[in-house]
């Protein structure tokens, strides 16, 4: 939820943030949430789920 937070909060009429150009690092938030996603549901999902083994 937190890089959701910051890629909505980040102003989009900015030309830099963190000396970066904002395109750039709202580009690389997306990929890094779509990668914490795809990881994130196997762990989880049901029986077969390697975080359900664990418990």
């Amino acid at each position: 939820m937190l890089i959701a937070a910051l890629i909505i909060v980040i102003p989009s009429d900015a030309k830099e943030v963190f000396g970066f150009e904002v395109d750039s690092v709202k580009t690389f938030l997306y990929g890094f949430y779509c990668v914490v996603i795809m990881v994130g549901l196997p762990l989880t999902k049901g029986k077969k789920g390697k975080l359900r083994k664990r418990l």
